[in-house]
């Protein structure tokens, strides 16, 4: 939350979908006086119907997502915002990610060499040919994503992010900035994707 009230870029609203957690974090936002805040709570129902949920209650021209144990960096959403002036055209844009586990996290690297940002024609080849995005590094237009509701498959734990990206891919191009701008966190037993990898679709 405070790497969202970090951002440079402020005009923003934060949706935060308490999926009926039970560690207490959701009580710890009561010390947040910010208007930009909102705070929906539902009994648990899984990811894919919380992400759905926070679609429907977006008000902005854009939906980031970003999990619990991902961080992003100040610049991000500027960056985001920079990249739809350049391509407006596009209606999904994602920025690279580095990993950290424990409390370290990582200082931004510097841009890779080349193009600093690209356009993804065929997601599916360019997937094959190395890391891309993940689900808190990518943004997309809310009228796209209130089209296409739901977005994520209701009672999918796993691949259900990967499910909406490949069905935008089938409707667009894609804009990947080559700046690792998000956090992920790795190591943590109880996230969910290390519940993924230890689990076989």
């Amino acid at each position: 939350m405070q790497s969202v009230l970090d951002q440079s870029y402020a005009s923003f609203e934060i949706i935060v979908v308490d999926d009926g957690s039970t560690d207490g974090g959701c009580e710890q936002l009561r010390d947040i006086d910010d208007p930009r805040l909102v705070v929906l709570r539902q009994a648990n129902a899984g990811v894919s119907v919380a992400r759905n949920r926070g679609i429907d209650a977006a008000r902005g021209d854009w939906v980031c997502f970003l999990d619990a144990d991902d961080l992003f960096h100040p610049g991000y959403l500027a960056a985001l915002a920079a990249a739809e002036e350049i391509h407006p055209e596009l209606s999904v844009v994602g920025t690279r990610f580095s990993e950290f586990a424990g409390d370290h996290v990582p200082e931004v690297p510097p841009p890779m060499r080349g193009p600093t940002f690209e356009v993804i024609d065929d997601l599916p080849a360019r997937w094959c040919k190395g890391p891309t995005f993940f689900t808190s590094s990518v943004a997309v237009r809310t009228g796209v994503l209130k089209s296409m509701q739901p977005c994520f498959p209701p009672g999918e734990h796993m691949g259900e992010d990967l499910d909406l990206w490949f069905r935008l891919a089938e409707r667009q191009s894609m804009g990947l900035l080559h700046k690792a701008l998000v956090a992920r966190r790795v190591g943590l037993f109880d996230s969910l994707s290390e519940l993924q990898l230890r689990c076989r679709p």
